[in-house]
C-alpha cells in the first residue's frame, strides 16, 4: 500500500517540479522498509527525512518511523552554532578583561535564538503535514515509544 504513495527520486539536482507520478512522497518503499521525503515544488532545507520499517506485531503490524532533518542541514546548523559560540566566548572574555559588559554579547545570542526558532518552527511546519499524511495513508495511530 505504501509503495503506491511513493515515487522514485529524481537524480536531477535542479528538478523544481513535482514528480510525474503525482505522489506525496519521493524516494522508495520496498519490502517493509522505506526512506522518503515529501515531494514539494522548489527547495526546502527543512523537509523531513522519513525512514522506517514495517514489522509484524501481535494482531497486525507495527511501523517504526524516524523523522529528522537532512544530515547536511544538521551539519550546517552545527557549524554555524559552533562559530556563534566561539564569538560569544571571545566577546565575553574581552568584556571580562575590560570589566565592561557590552551589548555586543547579545548579537550572537540573538542569532542563536533566531537559528533555534527558525529550525524548530520551519521543521514542525513541514513535518506535521507529512506525519498526518503518512498516518492517513497507513490508517494508523501514533504510539510513542521511548
Amino acid at each position: 500500500m505504501l509503495e503506491k504513495e511513493v515515487s522514485p527520486r529524481s537524480n536531477r539536482f535542479l528538478d523544481f517540479g513535482r514528480s510525474a507520478a503525482g505522489t506525496y512522497f519521493k524516494d522508495y518503499a520496498l519490502n517493509g522498509e522505506f526512506e522518503f521525503e515529501p515531494d514539494i515544488t522548489g527547495r526546502n532545507s527543512f523537509n523531513p527525512q522519513i525512514k522506517g520499517e514495517i514489522v509484524a506485531y501481535k494482531n497486525g503490524s507495527r511501523i517504526i518511523v524516524k523523522m529528522g532533518l537532512h544530515p547536511v542541514v544538521l551539519a550546517f546548523i552545527c557549524v554555524v552554532t559552533f562559530f556563534l559560540f566561539c564569538a560569544i566566548i571571545a566577546i565575553l572574555s574581552e568584556s571580562i578583561i575590560e570589566k565592561n559588559v557590552s551589548i555586543r554579547v547579545f548579537i550572537p545570542l540573538a542569532l542563536l535564538l533566531f537559528i533555534y526558532l527558525m529550525t524548530i518552527l520551519a521543521y514542525k511546519s513541514e513535518s506535521t503535514p507529512a506525519k498526518d499524511r503518512l498516518i492517513g495513508i497507513l490508517s494508523g495511530e501514533i504510539i510513542e515509544i521511548k
